[in-house]
């Protein structure tokens, strides 16, 4: 998923996903707003770039923050630290909110 400070959102769905495809929608600037306050408050740019075990089967999380001229990318598969997997399930609200139409449009497929 990608959020852009204009409200916009683009999620592509590979595998094992509910949408497969990419697909669009719109959010408000204020929940744009709580997504940068929250990426400052766990301090994103400073988190490790990666958490990770020799276990080949994990599930990864990945997140990439570009904000204010700064860029940073984290992946999540190990022990994460707590305001990371909290920053992850805040961040899965979201879309889930999306989907069901409660944060502006719900998704729409997007046609390149």
């Amino acid at each position: 998923v990608k959020f852009y400070s204009n409200g916009k959102v683009f999620y592509e769905g590979k595998k094992f996903v509910k949408n497969e495809g990419v697909y669009t929608a719109q959010i408000n600037v204020k929940t744009v707003a709580l997504i940068q306050d929250k990426i400052r408050e766990i301090n994103f740019f400073d988190l490790d770039s990666i958490y990770d075990a020799r276990i080949s089967d994990l599930p990864s999380v990945i997140l990439e923050v570009n904000m204010n001229k700064k860029k940073h990318k984290v992946i999540d598969r190990y022990k994460g630290p707590n305001e990371l997997r909290e920053f992850e399930k805040f961040i899965d609200n979201i879309i889930l909110k999306i989907e069901s139409g409660i944060l502006g449009d719900s998704w729409k497929q997007f046609n390149e």
